[in-house]
């Protein structure tokens, strides 16, 4: 995924606005089609529990936001969840998992059919609604 004539990938961010941004552009999406660090609601029975760019929830096990988001040109559907990893990180089950996770908990735009998972020199694409590996 990376060429010899560009710098080396050292982080997450270096991966999401070299690697997924230029790919997101090269396949017609826009600005208007992405969302960066998308946050979200979680219902659990009467209560909501607002997850947002402002307040961080700092644990080990829940990271509240999604890398990045695409929505449909057409329709503003919800089309992929990409979640972006650290150039070391493995894309292992838990990592598939949160990407998962996030593509279902969305509403407005309804469930993202597809989660991207990157590290930037290998990428898994998901299906969420049936939990398996499509590419």
């Amino acid at each position: 995924m990376q060429s010899n004539n560009q710098p080396a990938l050292l982080s997450e961010e270096d991966i999401r606005t070299r690697v997924v941004a230029t790919w997101l552009a090269d396949h017609g999406f826009t600005a208007e089609n992405i969302s960066v660090e998308y946050s979200f609601e979680i219902r659990l029975g009467r209560g909501i529990f607002r997850v947002s760019s402002e307040k961080s929830v700092h644990s080990s096990v829940f990271r509240p936001r999604a890398d990045v988001l695409v929505r449909s040109c057409v329709d503003a559907r919800n089309l992929l969840i990409v979640e972006v990893k650290a150039p070391d990180e493995p894309l292992d089950e838990n990592a598939k998992e949160q990407g998962i996770s996030y593509a279902r908990l969305l509403r407005d735009g309804g469930i993202a059919p597809f989660v991207v998972l990157t590290n930037g020199s290998e990428t898994n694409i998901y299906d969420s609604t049936a939990f398996c590996t499509t590419i």
